[in-house]
C-alpha cells in the first residue's frame, strides 16, 4: 500500500541520501563524470516542455542516481538503486514529482 505515510518516509530517505551522494561526488567525482550528470538534466528539462513524463521520471532518477555512481560507494549505489525503482514507480504512479512536505 502506498499511503502518504510511505511515500513521506522514501522522500526524506531520497533527500538524506542524495546529500551524502553529493558529498562524497566532490570528494571522489571528475568534471567528466559531473558532465555526464548533466547530460541527464538537459534530457530530463527537455522531457519536461514536451510534456513527456515518462522520460522525464526517468532522467530525473538516472540523475539523482548518477550521484550515487560518482560517490564509488558501492553500498550507497545499491541502495539508491532500490530506492529509484521505488521513486520511479511511485511518480508515474501519481504523475510527477514526490512532495514530502
Amino acid at each position: 500500500c502506498w499511503d502518504e505515510e510511505r511515500v513521506k518516509q522514501i522522500g526524506v530517505m531520497r533527500i538524506q541520501m542524495d546529500n551524502l551522494a553529493v558529498r562524497l561526488a566532490v570528494h571522489y567525482g571528475s568534471n567528466a563524470e559531473f558532465l555526464q550528470m548533466f547530460d541527464h538534466a538537459i534530457l530530463c528539462l527537455e522531457a519536461s516542455k514536451a510534456g513527456d513524463m515518462v522520460t522525464r521520471i526517468k532522467e530525473d532518477c538516472a540523475f539523482h542516481l548518477e550521484l550515487s555512481v560518482i560517490s564509488k560507494n558501492q553500498y550507497l549505489i545499491d541502495f539508491q538503486r532500490r530506492n529509484y525503482l521505488r521513486i520511479e514507480f511511485l511518480q508515474s504512479w501519481r504523475g510527477g514529482y514526490l512532495d514530502i512536505y
